[in-house]
């Protein structure tokens, strides 16, 4: 039976996500980006970038474009068996609803590989238990990362150790940081979506500079 755990005592509150609408497409890209979160960042935020500046606990261990960008085979033959994956921006877009193929598929070929993967999200467990019967995975809602008790809920699940478990998500303040509290692995991606929380745009800001990026 697939496990669904909410181990927070209130959920994050997730304001603003609403769908693009034909007026959206309308805008320039000038206009778009002045609205939304990246117009804090130099798009795209990390490209080309294989080391982070910064303290130890904000620096990622690797960066990719996206979850599917993710390399298995590299993960297999430096002996991880587990993966922790963020839901939000790192799996599913902010305020979306469906999965983009190349992630559903990423996520199948994880476990015919033999990887045991858990969702992690500080969402509610509505959204998190949809899309976890949706891969047919176990997942943690109202984690409170980067609190450790998510991650080890998720450890206790995959059954692995923390050196062969590795953390895949799109935000600094909690993915990254809460694995380093933990001794985990972190993979840093970009956000599938521009939008976000309103909390988090603000963080968006100080990962930029944490990432060795300097405000323009």
């Amino acid at each position: 039976m697939l496990e669904i755990q909410d181990i927070g005592a209130h959920s994050l509150r997730v304001d603003g996500a609403l769908p693009v609408d034909n007026r959206q497409k309308m805008w320039s890209d000038r206009e778009r980006w002045r609205v939304s979160v990246d117009d804090l960042w130099v798009f795209p935020r990390i490209a080309g970038r294989t080391r982070a500046t910064g303290p130890g606990v904000f620096r990622p261990d690797g960066f990719a474009p996206r979850l599917s960008g993710v390399s298995l085979e590299d993960l297999s033959a430096r002996g991880f068996r587990g993966i922790i994956v963020d839901l939000d921006n790192t799996l599913v877009g902010y305020g979306q609803e469906h999965l983009a193929d190349v992630d559903r598929d990423w996520i199948a070929r994880a476990r015919d590989r033999g990887f045991r993967i858990c969702l992690v999200s500080n969402n509610f467990t509505g959204r998190v238990g949809r899309v976890s019967a949706e891969l047919g995975v176990p997942g943690i809602s109202s984690a409170l990362k980067p609190l450790p008790r998510g991650f080890l809920a998720a450890l206790r699940l995959l059954g692995t150790e923390r050196r062969e478990t590795v953390v895949v998500g799109d935000q600094l303040f909690t993915d990254v940081l809460g694995a380093k509290f933990l001794g985990l692995h972190a993979i840093l991606t970009e956000p599938i979506v521009a939008k976000d929380w309103l909390g988090t745009r603000v963080l968006r800001f100080l990962e930029r500079i944490l990432l060795g990026r300097k405000p323009s």
